[in-house]
């Protein structure tokens, strides 16, 4: 049994819910105080919540002692808790962004490259969704689907950002959320915690990036989560809760902590495939697939990183080269000093 050293939980259905569970709080805030003084536990909530919206949704829980240590909010900006609130770690989160935003240039390319692969060696193919998160392609040969599957399958690879469904004569490649797993993965290293020693609990879609074992060895999920979910937690044999919410949550962690994890499937869990049902957002037209990536979110992270490597020059972390890179930059500020002084 690993000890748990870093706990990142889901926010909406997994910590609040419909029905709030005040009842349940002092059991969760001793067991997270309890894996803090035997463990050193961190505890992250992860959401695509903005801070802004939390300070609300999480007063209910702060008014009884129950503070994360982490926050990572819209699902890549870190921040750390301090005697003055919650504040941004700028360098963690820079570096996040980089990752999340190289991660998403690779996957999209992927993405376009099974898609014109397939259309190029099959025959009566129909594009019913492009875009540059999802393609669904139709075939009127309905047996061709196997193929095709196998060809995108092949090129993905180990690729664990893009999925492949096959239903009857339609396959759907898509994006699954990726920035939660790779967010709490960066946490784990600025604070040096192994992947074996990481709990990751969800109950929604973009939360299965971070109950991927590369990210974390222990996963978990309440009895509310989506099917994907439950599935992917019963694939990396974490504990699926029979409790909802906060109750299911805190069940996990016991589960864990206690080596009693129960991997198997609710008798009443169906692995739903049709890709009817998982056509949430395309369109019965055929689209034109969108750019990998726009002209100002390169120039976004272009700047962003050009900052950093500045700062880090600034106070000499690049070593020799730091004096390289910072005095043409200081000898532009001395002139541009000196011109402002005689205007």
């Amino acid at each position: 049994m690993s000890e748990i050293q870093l706990i990142g939980t889901d926010l909406d259905g997994t910590l609040i819910g419909r029905i709030d569970e005040f009842d349940v709080y002092p059991f969760f805030r001793e067991k997270i105080h309890q894996l803090k003084q035997t463990s050193n536990t961190v505890w992250a909530i992860t959401t695509g919540r903005s801070m802004s919206s939390l300070r609300s949704v999480l007063r209910p829980m702060s008014s009884v002692g129950i503070l994360p240590d982490f926050i990572i909010a819209k699902h890549a900006y870190i921040y750390g808790l301090t005697r003055w609130g919650y504040w941004p770690h700028i360098m963690w989160n820079v570096q996040t962004r980089n990752l999340v935003w190289r991660t998403g240039i690779r996957s999209r390319h992927l993405l376009l490259r099974c898609h014109e692969l397939i259309l190029s060696r099959f025959r009566r193919v129909k594009t019913i969704c492009a875009s540059k998160d999802r393609v669904t392609v139709r075939f009127s040969d309905k047996t061709a689907v196997t193929g095709a599957a196998q060809v995108a399958r092949e090129i993905v690879g180990h690729h664990r950002h893009i999925q492949v469904f096959q239903y009857r004569g339609e396959l759907d490649m898509r994006l699954i959320p990726f920035t939660k797993g790779i967010a709490l993965a960066e946490l784990a290293r600025k604070l040096d915690i192994l992947t074996e020693n990481i709990l990751a609990i969800g109950d929604g879609h973009n939360d299965i990036s971070m109950l991927d074992k590369a990210v974390a060895a222990m996963t978990g999920c309440p009895a509310n989560a989506k099917t994907e979910v439950m599935q992917a937690v019963h694939y990396s044999h974490g504990h699926i809760a029979s409790q909802p919410v906060l109750s299911g949550t805190l069940d996990v962690i016991n589960a864990h902590a206690n080596d009693m994890v129960q991997s198997e499937l609710p008798p009443n869990w169906e692995q739903t495939l049709s890709m009817r049902e998982r056509r949430t957002d395309s369109q019965s037209q055929p689209h034109k697939p969108k750019s990998l990536v726009s002209t100002q979110t390169i120039v976004v992270f272009v700047i962003a990183d050009a900052i950093a490597i500045l700062a880090l020059a600034r106070f000499g972390v690049l070593g020799p080269v730091s004096s390289v890179i910072w005095q043409p930059v200081q000898k532009v500020i001395s002139v541009f000093a000196r011109l402002t002084a005689t205007m």
